[in-house]
This record gives structure tokens, C-alpha cells and sequence, in this order.
């Protein structure tokens, strides 16, 4: 198993290295996501064929999750995978398989967070852990037997059918108010999270969870390899959500958050999001920002993210007003 453990481990680097070299060329944002997704997908697509036994591909499908379900990935996100199993035959034998995978991908250097589940674990989640439920609306199938991904995603749909779910919505917002308490909840500060403070990329992914948690219109594929927050805006658009000039301004800003957070992780070679003052002047120089006038290079670096991060928590506040309207119709009401 070695040789195919070096295997996967140069492939991974030599992806990686030509993804920074793109990164430092000026690839935008949203083209370095799609481009360590491609990568990260590739490596693990590998590591399915080697380690586990083809005549158990048709009782899993290996699913990504999280940002990486999402095509979102940045240099050192977290990978997370599940495994989903079908509920027949020989569960000892097929729990081996994933076990020699996960072990092949740790040893190839890879951090891989990961949950084996049936179809019916995935949907006992639904009521019970919202952050879970997430997971599940973010799954998207890389490699196994698809009809188990597409089965799964027919339940999910049966799930969120009807009426909006107050259970969902609030964890939702519970979980905002949490990280707004402990990131930050304005926009102006000085050492922001670049990730979960206000105006941070969570501020949007937070309003892409409550419209594919409640709606079904917006449970589109992800497959497609594109980003889902960019897809996302499309539809808000094609709904009359968004206009084109509004959609143009949200890409343009998350696409800096993103290529921000690129930068980030490249200079630090870990998943740092706390934008701190030591490596403002080194993300600011490495970006191309120069000094205009009486203003130093980080200074009009800052300023470019304070405009972005303000866009992107307007339409975060704007966005998830509606779902505030589900959940406090009464208090809200009397105002």
C-alpha cells in the first residue's frame, strides 16, 4: 500500500503547488475554490478505487461535505466527507472498507473529518441537530453508487416540503447570534475573522442554509462543480430577489473574501481566518495593494475589505429577514 500512498500524496501536493502558483498569478477567488475542489476530488476519487473492494462500490457513495461539498474549499479547509452505506449484507465487511480509507487518506497526509451513515441515519438528523441537517443539504456525491446519493437527495427534498421548519430556522439564527457574539457583530473591526465575524463569508452561507433548509427551489445540484454560494445568487435573481447589478456586487465581494482568505492560509500554511494586524501589511503586499496617497498599502487594503464585508452583511441582514418574519411573527409585528 505504500507506493500507492506516495502516489496519492505527490498528487496532492504537485495539485496543490499549481493551485498557490495560479493563486499568486491572480486567480480570482471563486476560481481558486473551484480549483482545490477539482483537486481535493481527484485525490479522493483515487484513494476510493484503491482501497476499497469494487464489489462493495455499489453499497457506498462517498460524499463530500461542508465547504467542500459546497466546491468552496481554501488551502487548508477542513475536508469532510460521509459515507453513505446502504442497510443490507455485510455491515462488518463494508466498515472495514471505509476504515481503509480513511486510514489511506490520513496516511497520505490528508485531515479528513468523516461520518458513515444509512439513509435512514441521515434523515433521523432532520429534527434533532441542525448543524448535522446541514451536512446533509450540502452532501454531494464523488464516487460509489450515485442512485444511493440521488435517493438520499429525493428524501431530503420529501423532507423540506411544506410548510417553512421553525426547528431549522432557529438553529439557524442561534447559531449566527453565537458567532456574532464571539467574532463580532460589526463589521468595522480591527481585526476581523474573515470567515465568521459580521460580513464575514459566513454571513452568506448562513442565508444559502435557511433558503435550501425551507425552500426546495434551492436545492440544485452541486455537482456542477460551481461554487454554491454563485449559484445561489442566481437564483436569487432569476426569483427577483437580486438584481443583475446587486448579484455582480456580491460576487465581486466575496470573490475578495475569498482570494483574502487564499492568501491567508498560503501565508501562514494552516486555516488562520483571524485577519490579525502582523498579517495585514504581508496579504495586503502579496494581493497587489500599493499606497494611494497619504494612505499605506494596508491601509487601503483595509479599507477594500471594510467596503466588501459591509455589501456582503447588508445582504446577510437583508436576506434573512423574511425568516425572522417565521419565526417572531408576533414581537415583530408590534414594532
Amino acid at each position: 500500500m505504500l507506493p500507492e500512498i506516495d502516489s496519492l500524496r505527490s498528487m496532492l501536493q504537485t495539485r496543490r503547488e499549481e493551485v498557490r502558483q495560479a493563486h499568486r498569478a491572480g486567480a480570482d477567488g471563486w476560481a481558486t475554490c473551484q480549483a482545490l475542489t477539482r483537486a481535493m476530488d481527484d485525490v479522493l476519487r483515487r484513494a476510493f478505487e484503491l482501497s476499497v473492494d469494487p464489489a462493495l462500490h455499489s453499497r457506498c457513495a462517498l460524499m463530500a461535505i461542508g465547504g467542500y461539498g459546497r466546491n468552496e474549499l481554501c488551502p487548508h479547509s477542513d475536508i469532510d466527507i460521509m459515507v453513505l452505506i446502504d442497510s443490507t449484507g455485510d455491515m462488518e465487511k463494508i466498515n472495514g472498507e471505509v476504515k481503509r480509507l480513511l486510514h489511506m487518506l490520513w496516511d497520505a497526509g490528508l485531515d479528513v473529518g468523516h461520518s458513515v451513515r444509512t439513509q435512514k441515519d441521515a434523515l433521523a438528523l432532520y429534527g434533532h441537530s441542525h448543524d448535522a441537517w446541514t451536512t446533509v443539504l450540502e452532501s454531494r456525491f464523488l464516487a460509489g453508487n450515485d442512485a444511493l446519493a440521488r435517493r438520499l437527495g429525493e428524501a431530503v427534498r420529501g423532507k423540506i416540503q411544506g410548510a417553512p421548519d421553525k426547528w431549522y430556522i432557529h438553529g439557524v439564527f442561534d447559531d449566527m447570534q453565537a458567532r456574532h457574539e464571539r467574532f463580532g457583530s460589526s463589521v468595522k473591526l480591527l481585526e476581523p475573522n474573515i470567515k465568521k465575524s459580521a460580513g464575514g463569508l459566513r454571513d452568506v452561507h448562513m442565508v444559502f442554509w435557511l433558503h435550501r433548509g425551507v425552500d426546495p427551489a434551492f436545492l440544485f445540484a452541486l455537482e456542477d462543480g460551481r461554487p454554491a454560494t454563485a449559484t445561489f445568487l442566481e437564483v436569487l435573481q432569476q426569483q427577483g430577489a437580486l438584481e443583475v447589478e446587486e448579484v455582480a456586487e456580491i460576487r465581486e465581494a466575496l470573490g475578495f473574501l475569498f482570494r483574502t482568505r487564499h492568501e491567508m492560509h498560503f501565508q501562514r500554511e494552516v486555516e488562520n481566518d483571524t485577519l490579525e494586524y502582523a498579517l495585514q501589511r504581508d496579504v495586503a503586499t502579496a494581493l497587489g495593494f500599493g499606497a494611494q496617497a497619504e494612505l499605506r498599502s494596508v491601509e487601503v487594503f483595509m479599507a477594500s475589505y471594510y467596503r466588501h464585508a459591509r455589501l456582503v452583511h447588508r445582504l446577510h441582514r437583508r436576506l434573512s429577514e423574511r425568516f425572522r418574519d417565521i419565526i417572531e411573527p408576533a414581537a415583530r409585528s408590534m414594532k
